[in-house]
Protein backbone atom coordinates (compact mmCIF):
# COMPACT_ATOMS: atom_id res chain seq x y z
CA UNK A 1 0.00 0.00 0.00
CA UNK A 2 3.00 2.30 0.14
CA UNK A 3 3.18 2.83 -3.65
CA UNK A 4 -0.18 4.53 -4.19
CA UNK A 5 0.79 7.48 -6.36
CA UNK A 6 -1.30 6.17 -9.27
CA UNK A 7 -4.49 6.19 -7.19
CA UNK A 8 -6.94 9.11 -7.06
CA UNK A 9 -6.28 11.69 -4.38
CA UNK A 10 -9.30 10.67 -2.30
CA UNK A 11 -8.11 7.05 -2.20
CA UNK A 12 -4.60 8.14 -1.22
CA UNK A 13 -6.05 10.12 1.69
CA UNK A 14 -8.16 7.17 2.80
CA UNK A 15 -5.11 4.86 2.76
CA UNK A 16 -3.01 7.34 4.74
CA UNK A 17 -5.83 7.70 7.27
CA UNK A 18 -6.06 3.91 7.62
CA UNK A 19 -2.31 3.47 8.10
CA UNK A 20 -2.19 6.15 10.81
CA UNK A 21 -5.06 4.57 12.70
CA UNK A 22 -3.55 1.11 12.21
CA UNK A 23 -0.28 2.28 13.74
CA UNK A 24 -1.98 3.34 16.99
CA UNK A 25 -4.73 0.70 17.25
CA UNK A 26 -3.85 -2.59 18.89
CA UNK A 27 -7.19 -4.09 17.82
CA UNK A 28 -6.50 -3.33 14.15
CA UNK A 29 -3.05 -4.89 14.47
CA UNK A 30 -4.60 -8.05 15.91
CA UNK A 31 -6.76 -8.56 12.83
CA UNK A 32 -5.04 -10.97 10.39
CA UNK A 33 -3.79 -9.31 7.19
CA UNK A 34 -5.81 -6.12 7.81
CA UNK A 35 -3.50 -3.81 5.76
CA UNK A 36 -3.37 -6.38 2.94
CA UNK A 37 -7.18 -6.63 2.96
CA UNK A 38 -7.51 -2.85 2.57
CA UNK A 39 -4.76 -2.75 -0.07
CA UNK A 40 -6.44 -5.48 -2.14
CA UNK A 41 -9.83 -3.78 -1.92
CA UNK A 42 -8.44 -0.40 -2.95
CA UNK A 43 -6.05 -1.82 -5.58
CA UNK A 44 -8.86 -3.73 -7.25
CA UNK A 45 -10.74 -0.42 -7.58
CA UNK A 46 -13.68 -1.83 -5.67
CA UNK A 47 -16.69 0.46 -5.32
CA UNK A 48 -16.52 0.36 -1.52
CA UNK A 49 -12.72 0.29 -1.16
CA UNK A 50 -12.64 3.91 0.00
CA UNK A 51 -15.38 3.22 2.51
CA UNK A 52 -13.56 0.19 3.96
CA UNK A 53 -10.34 2.17 4.37
CA UNK A 54 -12.19 4.92 6.29
CA UNK A 55 -14.39 2.55 8.29
CA UNK A 56 -14.22 3.53 11.95
CA UNK A 57 -13.41 7.23 11.45
CA UNK A 58 -15.74 9.21 13.76
CA UNK A 59 -17.57 5.91 14.46
CA UNK A 60 -18.72 5.75 10.84
CA UNK A 61 -19.17 2.19 9.52
CA UNK A 62 -18.99 1.12 5.87
CA UNK A 63 -21.76 -1.53 6.38
CA UNK A 64 -19.89 -4.26 4.41
CA UNK A 65 -19.73 -6.93 7.12
CA UNK A 66 -18.85 -9.74 4.67
CA UNK A 67 -15.60 -7.98 3.75
CA UNK A 68 -14.76 -5.49 6.53
CA UNK A 69 -13.35 -6.80 9.87
CA UNK A 70 -14.65 -3.82 11.86
CA UNK A 71 -18.20 -4.10 10.53
CA UNK A 72 -18.27 -7.87 10.96
CA UNK A 73 -17.35 -7.45 14.63
CA UNK A 74 -19.56 -4.47 15.48
CA UNK A 75 -22.60 -5.34 13.37
CA UNK A 76 -22.63 -9.13 13.76
CA UNK A 77 -20.24 -10.81 16.19
CA UNK A 78 -20.55 -8.46 19.18
CA UNK A 79 -24.33 -8.36 18.85
CA UNK A 80 -24.65 -12.15 18.79
CA UNK A 81 -22.08 -12.63 21.57
CA UNK A 82 -23.99 -10.18 23.77
CA UNK A 83 -27.32 -11.86 23.01
CA UNK A 84 -26.06 -15.32 24.04
CA UNK A 85 -23.60 -14.27 26.74
CA UNK A 86 -25.49 -16.19 29.47
CA UNK A 87 -27.07 -18.97 27.38
CA UNK A 88 -24.69 -21.83 28.15
CA UNK A 89 -26.36 -22.74 31.45
CA UNK A 90 -29.83 -22.63 29.87
CA UNK A 91 -29.32 -25.66 27.60
CA UNK A 92 -27.77 -29.05 28.50
CA UNK A 93 -25.48 -29.50 25.47
CA UNK A 94 -23.95 -27.16 22.89
CA UNK A 95 -22.25 -28.02 19.61
CA UNK A 96 -20.31 -26.25 16.87
CA UNK A 97 -21.05 -27.67 13.42
CA UNK A 98 -19.54 -26.68 10.07
CA UNK A 99 -21.57 -27.96 7.11
CA UNK A 100 -19.54 -27.43 3.95
CA UNK A 101 -18.99 -28.83 0.46
CA UNK A 102 -15.94 -30.50 -1.03
CA UNK A 103 -14.74 -30.80 -4.61
CA UNK A 104 -12.57 -33.82 -3.77
CA UNK A 105 -14.70 -36.83 -2.68
CA UNK A 106 -11.77 -38.23 -0.68
CA UNK A 107 -11.95 -35.29 1.73
CA UNK A 108 -15.75 -35.14 2.06
CA UNK A 109 -17.82 -36.89 4.70
CA UNK A 110 -17.99 -36.65 8.49
CA UNK A 111 -15.43 -35.57 11.09
CA UNK A 112 -16.72 -36.17 14.61
CA UNK A 113 -14.39 -34.75 17.28
CA UNK A 114 -14.13 -37.10 20.26
CA UNK A 115 -11.34 -35.28 22.10
CA UNK A 116 -10.32 -31.65 21.78
CA UNK A 117 -6.60 -30.83 21.69
CA UNK A 118 -5.05 -29.07 24.69
CA UNK A 119 -1.64 -27.55 24.01
CA UNK A 120 -0.98 -26.67 27.64
CA UNK A 121 -1.51 -30.24 28.84
CA UNK A 122 -0.07 -31.81 25.71
CA UNK A 123 -3.29 -33.64 24.88
CA UNK A 124 -3.71 -34.33 21.15
CA UNK A 125 -7.02 -34.02 19.38
CA UNK A 126 -8.93 -37.12 18.33
CA UNK A 127 -11.79 -37.59 15.89
CA UNK A 128 -13.73 -40.32 14.09
CA UNK A 129 -13.98 -40.18 10.32
CA UNK A 130 -16.58 -41.39 7.84
CA UNK A 131 -16.12 -41.07 4.08
CA UNK A 132 -19.04 -42.59 2.14
CA UNK A 133 -18.01 -40.83 -1.09
CA UNK A 134 -14.56 -42.37 -1.53
CA UNK A 135 -14.05 -43.60 -5.08
CA UNK A 136 -16.61 -41.25 -6.63
CA UNK A 137 -15.81 -38.82 -9.43
CA UNK A 138 -14.58 -35.33 -8.64
CA UNK A 139 -17.16 -32.61 -8.24
CA UNK A 140 -17.83 -29.62 -10.49
CA UNK A 141 -15.84 -26.46 -9.54
CA UNK A 142 -18.01 -23.45 -8.71
CA UNK A 143 -17.22 -19.83 -9.54
CA UNK A 144 -18.80 -16.49 -8.73
CA UNK A 145 -20.03 -16.33 -12.35
CA UNK A 146 -22.79 -18.83 -11.53
CA UNK A 147 -25.38 -16.03 -11.20
CA UNK A 148 -24.66 -14.93 -14.78
CA UNK A 149 -25.60 -18.35 -16.15
CA UNK A 150 -28.40 -19.50 -13.86
CA UNK A 151 -29.67 -16.26 -12.34
CA UNK A 152 -31.08 -16.31 -8.81
CA UNK A 153 -31.08 -20.13 -8.68
CA UNK A 154 -27.50 -21.31 -9.13
CA UNK A 155 -25.18 -23.92 -7.57
CA UNK A 156 -23.71 -21.46 -5.03
CA UNK A 157 -27.11 -20.27 -3.81
CA UNK A 158 -28.19 -23.93 -3.65
CA UNK A 159 -25.35 -24.63 -1.19
CA UNK A 160 -26.32 -21.67 1.00
CA UNK A 161 -29.98 -22.65 1.01
CA UNK A 162 -29.01 -26.21 1.96
CA UNK A 163 -27.10 -24.93 5.00
CA UNK A 164 -30.10 -22.97 6.26
CA UNK A 165 -32.58 -25.75 5.45
CA UNK A 166 -30.30 -28.13 7.36
CA UNK A 167 -30.37 -25.82 10.40
CA UNK A 168 -34.17 -25.55 10.21
CA UNK A 169 -34.57 -29.32 9.79
CA UNK A 170 -32.48 -30.02 12.90
CA UNK A 171 -34.89 -27.91 14.95
CA UNK A 172 -38.04 -29.29 13.33
CA UNK A 173 -37.07 -32.94 13.85
CA UNK A 174 -36.08 -32.33 17.48
CA UNK A 175 -32.34 -32.92 17.14
CA UNK A 176 -31.63 -29.32 18.17
CA UNK A 177 -33.44 -26.87 20.40
CA UNK A 178 -32.09 -23.82 18.59
CA UNK A 179 -29.56 -22.94 15.89
CA UNK A 180 -27.61 -19.85 14.89
CA UNK A 181 -26.52 -20.30 11.25
CA UNK A 182 -24.25 -18.27 8.98
CA UNK A 183 -22.95 -18.76 5.42
CA UNK A 184 -19.40 -18.21 4.20
CA UNK A 185 -17.29 -18.57 1.06
CA UNK A 186 -13.73 -19.88 0.75
CA UNK A 187 -12.05 -18.21 -2.25
CA UNK A 188 -9.39 -19.95 -4.34
CA UNK A 189 -7.22 -18.62 -7.17
CA UNK A 190 -5.13 -20.19 -9.95
CA UNK A 191 -7.67 -21.19 -11.24
CA UNK A 192 -10.53 -19.22 -9.76
CA UNK A 193 -13.11 -21.22 -7.84
CA UNK A 194 -15.04 -20.93 -4.61
CA UNK A 195 -16.27 -23.31 -1.92
CA UNK A 196 -19.53 -22.43 -0.14
CA UNK A 197 -19.79 -23.48 3.48
CA UNK A 198 -21.57 -22.58 6.70
CA UNK A 199 -21.23 -22.56 10.48
CA UNK A 200 -23.83 -23.53 13.07
CA UNK A 201 -24.09 -22.93 16.81
CA UNK A 202 -26.76 -25.22 18.26
CA UNK A 203 -28.02 -26.54 21.57
CA UNK A 204 -29.73 -29.85 22.25
CA UNK A 205 -31.29 -31.80 25.12
CA UNK A 206 -29.31 -34.99 24.48
CA UNK A 207 -25.62 -35.48 23.61
CA UNK A 208 -24.66 -36.39 20.06
CA UNK A 209 -22.86 -39.65 19.41
CA UNK A 210 -21.19 -40.84 16.22
CA UNK A 211 -24.26 -42.70 14.94
CA UNK A 212 -26.43 -39.62 15.34
CA UNK A 213 -23.77 -37.54 13.59
CA UNK A 214 -23.88 -39.98 10.66
CA UNK A 215 -27.66 -39.49 10.42
CA UNK A 216 -27.08 -35.72 10.37
CA UNK A 217 -24.62 -36.11 7.48
CA UNK A 218 -27.13 -38.10 5.44
CA UNK A 219 -29.85 -35.54 6.25
CA UNK A 220 -27.53 -32.81 5.00
CA UNK A 221 -26.89 -34.84 1.83
CA UNK A 222 -30.60 -35.38 1.14
CA UNK A 223 -31.37 -31.70 1.52
CA UNK A 224 -28.56 -30.83 -0.89
CA UNK A 225 -29.70 -33.34 -3.52
CA UNK A 226 -33.21 -31.89 -3.41
CA UNK A 227 -31.89 -28.56 -4.66
CA UNK A 228 -32.23 -27.87 -8.36
CA UNK A 229 -28.45 -27.29 -8.68
CA UNK A 230 -27.47 -29.60 -5.84
CA UNK A 231 -25.27 -32.23 -7.47
CA UNK A 232 -22.03 -30.33 -8.04
CA UNK A 233 -20.11 -30.98 -4.80
CA UNK A 234 -19.98 -33.50 -1.95
CA UNK A 235 -21.36 -32.77 1.56
CA UNK A 236 -18.88 -32.42 4.39
CA UNK A 237 -19.72 -32.11 8.10
CA UNK A 238 -17.49 -31.21 11.03
CA UNK A 239 -18.96 -31.57 14.54
CA UNK A 240 -17.52 -30.91 17.99
CA UNK A 241 -18.94 -30.17 21.42
CA UNK A 242 -18.78 -26.80 23.20
CA UNK A 243 -18.12 -27.17 26.93
CA UNK A 244 -18.35 -23.63 28.37
CA UNK A 245 -19.59 -20.09 27.75
CA UNK A 246 -16.16 -18.90 26.67
CA UNK A 247 -16.14 -21.38 23.79
CA UNK A 248 -19.59 -20.18 22.69
CA UNK A 249 -18.32 -16.61 22.45
CA UNK A 250 -15.15 -17.70 20.65
CA UNK A 251 -17.16 -19.76 18.15
CA UNK A 252 -19.56 -16.86 17.48
CA UNK A 253 -16.66 -14.55 16.64
CA UNK A 254 -15.15 -17.23 14.39
CA UNK A 255 -18.32 -18.09 12.48
CA UNK A 256 -19.23 -14.41 11.90
CA UNK A 257 -15.77 -13.33 10.76
CA UNK A 258 -15.32 -11.62 7.35
CA UNK A 259 -14.45 -13.71 4.32
CA UNK A 260 -10.81 -14.54 3.70
CA UNK A 261 -9.85 -13.55 0.18
CA UNK A 262 -6.42 -12.28 1.27
CA UNK A 263 -4.68 -15.66 1.60
CA UNK A 264 -5.40 -16.72 -1.97
CA UNK A 265 -4.40 -13.30 -3.28
CA UNK A 266 -1.05 -13.33 -1.49
CA UNK A 267 -0.34 -16.87 -2.69
CA UNK A 268 -1.03 -15.77 -6.25
CA UNK A 269 1.33 -12.81 -5.86
CA UNK A 270 4.08 -15.10 -4.54
CA UNK A 271 3.53 -17.34 -7.58
CA UNK A 272 4.39 -14.38 -9.84
CA UNK A 273 1.05 -13.66 -11.51
CA UNK A 274 0.38 -10.35 -13.24
CA UNK A 275 -0.90 -7.91 -10.61
CA UNK A 276 -3.07 -5.88 -12.98
CA UNK A 277 -4.84 -9.00 -14.23
CA UNK A 278 -5.16 -10.33 -10.68
CA UNK A 279 -6.71 -7.09 -9.39
CA UNK A 280 -9.15 -7.08 -12.30
CA UNK A 281 -10.15 -10.66 -11.56
CA UNK A 282 -10.55 -9.94 -7.84
CA UNK A 283 -12.82 -6.97 -8.55
CA UNK A 284 -14.87 -8.91 -11.08
CA UNK A 285 -15.13 -12.23 -9.23
CA UNK A 286 -15.12 -11.29 -5.55
CA UNK A 287 -16.38 -7.74 -5.13
CA UNK A 288 -18.93 -7.69 -7.95
CA UNK A 289 -19.90 -11.33 -8.48
CA UNK A 290 -19.42 -12.11 -4.78
CA UNK A 291 -21.74 -9.31 -3.69
CA UNK A 292 -24.57 -10.77 -5.78
CA UNK A 293 -24.00 -14.27 -4.44
CA UNK A 294 -23.81 -13.01 -0.85
CA UNK A 295 -27.24 -11.39 -1.17
CA UNK A 296 -28.56 -14.48 0.66
CA UNK A 297 -29.72 -13.23 4.07
CA UNK A 298 -27.39 -14.27 6.87
CA UNK A 299 -27.02 -14.95 9.78
CA UNK A 300 -30.31 -16.64 10.66
CA UNK A 301 -31.72 -17.95 13.94
CA UNK A 302 -33.96 -20.95 14.54
CA UNK A 303 -35.72 -22.47 17.53
CA UNK A 304 -34.95 -21.20 21.01
CA UNK A 305 -32.16 -18.95 19.74
CA UNK A 306 -34.74 -16.79 17.95
CA UNK A 307 -35.98 -13.94 20.12
CA UNK A 308 -39.66 -14.29 19.16
CA UNK A 309 -39.79 -18.09 19.57
CA UNK A 310 -41.14 -20.08 22.51
CA UNK A 311 -38.48 -20.99 25.07
CA UNK A 312 -36.07 -18.27 23.96
CA UNK A 313 -32.80 -18.56 25.91
CA UNK A 314 -30.99 -15.40 24.74
CA UNK A 315 -30.59 -12.07 26.52
CA UNK A 316 -33.07 -10.24 24.32
CA UNK A 317 -33.26 -8.90 20.79
CA UNK A 318 -30.25 -6.83 19.86
CA UNK A 319 -32.54 -4.42 18.01
CA UNK A 320 -34.56 -3.81 21.16
CA UNK A 321 -31.36 -3.35 23.15
CA UNK A 322 -30.04 -0.81 20.65
CA UNK A 323 -33.33 1.09 20.78
CA UNK A 324 -33.12 1.16 24.59
CA UNK A 325 -29.54 2.45 24.43
CA UNK A 326 -30.53 5.15 21.92
CA UNK A 327 -33.45 6.22 24.12
CA UNK A 328 -31.16 6.36 27.16
CA UNK A 329 -28.60 8.52 25.33
CA UNK A 330 -31.36 10.79 24.04
CA UNK A 331 -32.79 11.28 27.53
CA UNK A 332 -29.30 11.99 28.91
CA UNK A 333 -28.63 14.62 26.24
CA UNK A 334 -31.99 16.26 26.84
CA UNK A 335 -31.27 16.36 30.57
CA UNK A 336 -27.91 18.04 29.95
CA UNK A 337 -29.32 20.34 27.29
CA UNK A 338 -27.01 19.04 24.55
CA UNK A 339 -28.04 19.02 20.87
CA UNK A 340 -28.91 15.66 19.32
CA UNK A 341 -26.31 14.36 16.82
CA UNK A 342 -27.43 13.94 13.24
CA UNK A 343 -28.05 10.33 12.17
CA UNK A 344 -25.18 8.80 10.15
CA UNK A 345 -25.70 8.74 6.39
CA UNK A 346 -23.61 7.72 3.42
CA UNK A 347 -23.07 11.40 2.58
CA UNK A 348 -20.84 11.60 5.65
CA UNK A 349 -18.22 9.63 3.74
CA UNK A 350 -17.51 12.57 1.43
CA UNK A 351 -17.19 14.95 4.37
CA UNK A 352 -14.86 12.53 6.16
CA UNK A 353 -12.64 12.32 3.07
CA UNK A 354 -12.52 16.12 2.76
CA UNK A 355 -11.68 16.49 6.44
CA UNK A 356 -8.92 13.88 6.24
CA UNK A 357 -7.52 15.50 3.10
CA UNK A 358 -7.44 18.94 4.74
CA UNK A 359 -5.72 17.52 7.80
CA UNK A 360 -3.10 15.72 5.70
CA UNK A 361 -2.41 18.87 3.67
CA UNK A 362 -2.03 20.87 6.88
CA UNK A 363 0.50 18.37 8.23
CA UNK A 364 2.49 18.50 4.99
Amino acid sequence: MQNNAHLPYALQCSIISFLKRYKHSRWMQWQPNYPARIGITVGAECDFGKAMALCGVNNWLCQHADYCPRCSVRLRAKSAAREYRTSFELAPYWYAISPSFELNPKRAGLRFVTQKPDRRKGIPGKHRRLNPYKGCEAGVPLTSDAHLVDGEENPVIACFETVFKFASALVQCGMAGGVLAHREIAWHFRPHRLTPNGHLLLNTRVPFDFDLAVEMLFLFERLYLRQRHGRCLYPDLHLEQIVNQKEITRWIFYMLKPMDYVTGYLQSVQAGVDLAALNLEVDDRIFQGGSKILSVRSPRRFGNLRCNAAGYIGSGSITAWRNEQAARRKAERERLGLPMPKPPTTSRLGRIIDREADRIEAEV
